[in-house]
């Protein structure tokens, strides 16, 4: 259980990656909100990317989610452009079998392009490969908007260069 009083600076790097694991969603909720708050203000969390990374890489969709998450909204402090580096490993999740995961991943790439619109080509081409197929009929129409969002961006920023 997590204590709300606990100050986040507080917990130590386990507890801290152990709360964004936790199968206890309304603890991991807590903390990853308290994590991107924290990284709207500074790029204190920057040396936990590769820990955060390999959640992209968990069982559970609500850990690949928070690990992606979590990643892009570091992007404004990646000046060792680790997001470069591992892209192409974090966008398979726009092929997860989840179509939850996909969304918060789509919404999540905006992050990524506000601060490395460099990164527009790779990501619009992932998201042409996207297979709506996997997803049920209900689905679909909210991925399609959700990737119709991200192009409109892509598109802005080409307009901006």
């Amino acid at each position: 259980m997590i204590d709300k009083n606990k100050p986040l600076e507080d917990y130590t790097k386990e507890e801290l990656l152990d709360a964004l694991n936790s199968k206890k969603e309304l603890d991991s909720y807590y903390i990853l909100n308290l994590v991107f708050e924290e990284n709207k203000k500074s790029n204190k969390y920057y040396f936990y990317f590769e820990d955060f990374l390999k959640m992209i890489y968990s069982k559970t969709s609500f850990g690949r989610m928070r690990g992606f998450s979590l990643c892009a909204s570091l992007a404004k402090y990646d000046i060792q452009n680790k997001i470069d580096n591992h892209l192409n490993d974090m966008l398979i999740l726009l092929e997860d079998n989840k179509p939850t995961t996909v969304r918060i991943v789509l919404s999540s790439i905006v992050d990524i392009l506000k601060y490395k619109p460099y990164l527009s080509n790779v990501i619009k081409d992932n998201l042409n490969r996207i297979n709506l197929d996997l997803y049920k009929d209900s689905m679909r129409p909210l991925i399609i908007k959700d990737i119709n969002k991200v192009k409109e961006i892509i598109e802005a920023i080409g307009k901006e260069k």
